[in-house]
Order: structure tokens, then C-alpha cells, then sequence
């Protein structure tokens, strides 16, 4: 809501480059999963059509399981570079679903994510990290670094000599992660009561016959 008499809103100039940002790393976020769907098809060897039947709603989660699945089923050896981006695309997955599912909220001077609310009961469960535009941005340059990285694995696989014109896609398909998640602190662990609430009874000896 803008101030009357300014035509500055306050709310978008000051949150106005973290909504950009964000926009930009979901869409980045689903051209990759779509990648990943597209992968899937290859290794299954399933026509557009089947795909599309037997696929629709995967998401890219599951398309990953499939996809480890289907090689252990065709007894491929684990490939490096599929394994890093489906690596690195589970923690832009994790860190998407946090923040689209339970936003963001102000902290001291800057955002972060949590679903600590969700998950107070459950300590283990609690996900909490920073986020802002260039947080945001670094995802967004991680989710299309996957894409181009699978689309390089989709059209020459081992190659070593590239053609000319793939070049400036591979040097950008091979630059490294920018994104790396927080540490998670890990739950307090309950300390065992070494009280006497529940002392041990005394067995107590049979008695002799008189």
C-alpha cells in the first residue's frame, strides 16, 4: 500500500528487488525440472507420447528416483555430472519448497525462511535459513547451470571435442555452484534423567520355608 501524497510504496522498494529475485528462481527452478522430465525420457526410451502419459505429474523429485532406478535396473555405472546437479538441484528443491510453502518473515534487518512453525513438535524437521535477492540469485544461476548442464549431457554425452558453436554453453554449463545452504544446527538432544523418579526395586529374596 502507498503512502498518500508519494508514489513510492514502501513495501515494494524495499522488498521489490527479493519478489524479482524470487520470481526469477522459480521460473529458472521449473526450465530445470523440465530438463530432468526430459532426461527421464531418454533412459526410460519412451516415445513423447508415452512419456507424457505415464509421467504427467512427476515432478523432478521423483524423476530423479526414477532415473537411479532405471540405471540400476540397466546396470549403468553412476554418471559424475548427473549426480552433481541432481545433488545440487535437491538443495534448491529444499530451499524452494520452504520458501514457497512458508515465505519469508523479517529478521533483525534481513529475511529468512523457516517452517519452525509447522515444525516446533518436531525438532528434526526444522529447516531456518537467511534469504534476500542475491541469496535468491545465486539459486536462480544454480538452477539454469543444471539445465545446461543436462542439456549438454542430452546432445553430445562424452564428447571431448566440441563443436565451436556448443562451446560457450559447455564453459557455462561448467561453472561452479553458487548456492551452498546453511549449516542446520542440530536439535538439543534430551539429556537421560538421572534422578530417582524411577528407582529400580529391590528383588526381593524367596523366603524360606519355616
Amino acid at each position: 500500500m502507498s503512502i498518500p501524497g508519494n508514489n513510492i510504496d514502501p513495501i515494494m522498494a524495499r522488498y521489490g528487488p527479493y519478489y524479482f529475485a524470487l520470481g526469477r528462481f522459480v521460473q529458472n527452478f521449473a526450465d530445470a525440472e523440465g530438463m530432468i522430465l526430459s532426461i527421464l525420457w531418454q533412459f526410460a526410451e519412451t516415445t513423447p507420447e508415452v512419456s507424457q502419459s505415464i509421467f504427467s505429474g512427476t515432478h523432478g523429485k521423483g524423476a530423479i528416483d526414477f532415473i537411479k532406478r532405471i540405471c540400476e535396473a540397466k546396470h549403468l555405472p553412476p554418471d559424475a555430472e548427473l549426480e552433481t546437479s541432481f545433488a545440487q538441484f535437491q538443495v534448491l528443491n529444499d530451499a524452494r519448497n520452504t520458501i514457497l510453502h512458508h515465505g519469508a518473515l523479517i529478521d533483525g534487518d534481513g529475511l529468512v525462511s523457516t517452517n519452525e512453525w509447522m515444525a516446533n513438535k518436531l525438532p528434526r524437521t526444522i529447516k531456518r535459513f537467511p534469504v534476500s535477492a542475491a541469496i535468491l540469485d545465486d539459486m536462480a544461476f544454480d538452477a539454469e547451470t543444471i539445465r545446461f548442464r543436462l542439456i549438454m549431457f542430452s546432445m553430445i554425452g562424452k564428447m571431448i571435442l566440441l563443436p565451436e558453436p556448443i562451446q560457450p554453453l559447455r564453459e557455462r554449463a561448467d561453472q561452479p555452484w553458487r548456492y551452498k545452504p546453511p549449516q542446520q544446527a542440530s536439535p538439543p538432544r534430551k539429556t537421560p534423567d538421572k534422578g530417582e523418579a524411577h528407582p529400580r526395586q529391590q528383588q526381593s529374596s524367596p523366603e524360606k520355608p519355616l
